[in-house]
Order: C-alpha cells, then sequence, then structure tokens
C-alpha cells in the first residue's frame, strides 16, 4: 500500500515519517519525509469485508528525541470492525484506551466510516511530563493497515470510491478530529485522515506534532476519523442495467 503521512492543524503542525515502532523499543530518531521504513515482520491478518465481525490493524503512534513506539500494548490488534475493542495499556500514560468502529448507510449509494481512538475515562492519552525514552513525545500519529501496523485495511463489499477531496494521485483528505478531554476538536474542523485504498482496502494515516513541543501540554484525549465512500456498480451490473432500460424502453413503445 501507499504510505502517506501529512497533516494540517491549528497547533502549528507538521508532517513527520513513518518509522518502525514496536511497543515502546526504540526504533531511531524522528525523520522529516513523506515514506520510511517499517518494522520487519508484522503479521498479516488479511483482507476482510467491512462487516460486523469482521478486522482491521490500527495503532496510536508516539515519537520523539527518545525513539518512536505503539503507545498500546494491546496494538496493532487486529480490532474487530463495528463496535469497541480495547487498545490496552498506555505505556506513557498507565491508564488504558479503546478504538470504536462503525459504518452507517446515508443513503444514495453512501456510506460513511467512522473510527474513534481514546483514552479510557477521557483522560489525556500524553499527560504532562510523560516522556519516551526519557524524552517528551513531538509527535504523535494514528493509523491503519499501515507500515507501523501492517496490512489489514477495511474492504467495503464491492467496489466504491471516496468522497473527498484528492491530496495526491491515490491519496485523499477524509475528515479527522484531534479530540482534548472535553471532546473539543483541538483542529477545528480543518483536520485530515489521509486515506487510500491501494488493493481495494482502506488504510489511512496522520501524523500531527507541534515542532518540538511536548505534545503532553495540549491535553490530546483521542481521535476521530470520519470517511465517506460512494458505492459503485461492478462493469458488469452496469451493463445489465443499461440492458434492462432498452428492454423497459421497447415495452413501453410497443
Amino acid at each position: 500500500m501507499k504510505r502517506n503521512t501529512a497533516v494540517k492543524g491549528t497547533i502549528a503542525l507538521c508532517t513527520a515519517a513513518l518509522i518502525a515502532p514496536t511497543a515502546f523499543a526504540d526504533v531511531g530518531s524522528l525523520h522529516q519525509s513523506m515514506r520510511g521504513p517499517s518494522v520487519d515482520v508484522l503479521p498479516n491478518f488479511g483482507d476482510r469485508d467491512i462487516e460486523p465481525g469482521d478486522t482491521f490493524a490500527s495503532a496510536v503512534g508516539v515519537f520523539g528525541a527518545g525513539g518512536g513506539a505503539l503507545l498500546y500494548d494491546g496494538t496493532p490488534g487486529p480490532f474487530a470492525f463495528g463496535g469497541t475493542s480495547s487498545m490496552g495499556t498506555n505505556g506513557i500514560s498507565a491508564g488504558t484506551g479503546s478504538i470504536t468502529s462503525s459504518v452507517t448507510d446515508l443513503g444514495n449509494g453512501q456510506q460513511q466510516i467512522v473510527i474513534e481512538w481514546f483514552e479510557d475515562g477521557g483522560t489525556p492519552m500524553l499527560p504532562q511530563g510523560g516522556t519516551l525514552g526519557g524524552s517528551p513525545v513531538t509527535t504523535i500519529s494514528f493509523e491503519i493497515d499501515s507500515a507501523n501496523t501492517g496490512p489489514d485495511g477495511i474492504n467495503p463489499l464491492g467496489n466504491f470510491e471516496f468522497k473527498h477531496l484528492e491530496d495526491t494521485p491515490g491519496v485523499f483528505l477524509a475528515g479527522f478530529e484531534l479530540l482534548d478531554t472535553l471532546g473539543n476538536d483541538l483542529f477545528g474542523g480543518t483536520g485530515s485522515f489521509f486515506v487510500n485504498a491501494d488493493g481495494g482496502d482502506i488504510g489511512g494515516v496522520t501524523f500531527i506534532s507541534a515542532g518540538a513541543n511536548d505534545l503532553g501540554n495540549f491535553g490530546i484525549a483521542g481521535g476521530r476519523a470520519t470517511i465517506v465512500i460512494t458505492k459503485v456498480p461492478a462493469p458488469g451490473a452496469l451493463a445489465l442495467l443499461g440492458i434492462a432500460g432498452v428492454i423497459g424502453s421497447r415495452r413501453r413503445r410497443s
């Protein structure tokens, strides 16, 4: 899959690279680029259809001068799509986190997929004074089916198109909210979750930083990605619709 990292926001956000975290092991320093290495070995959970009980790989990543890691010890899953699952224990706050996923039919062939990551109890994911490898966390990521989570994206039944603006070829700007402890969006509606569907699986990432500032000072309690797709009939189905239309027209004329 294409791995894409970029983000916009109201706290002087910038892009960061995909680097190779394992659960709170030092994986190297932060890089300023669009792509980077993934970990050597990750489980392959396979492609799934988007219906309750199916799975996807996801994680919250943290990065700083002390290295990079997955924030919760139960990530990258797999997580059952449809409902709430535990992400395990937060290696910085010692609290626990959860992930929820849902799909809603919007009508006219459109579906809305929502993924939310949050610290249980509404407390910050990154507490003030918390450190990673002895240094403050300066970048946090929210990821699905990425180089840092391993393969297993969200696979809608049938063909589909994203109902979002295209950022770069094959990469679309879905919605993203960075949530504080009161549920407010720190981006004020301007955040983006960068999604693609290489191979038919929906994957996406957003990497968030505030320069070299400690993200523990922003009260980040979670994130929410909102992805809207439109189901597209297969070419064979379109041909059948065309034939049916011709037959119907002939019947009306006869």
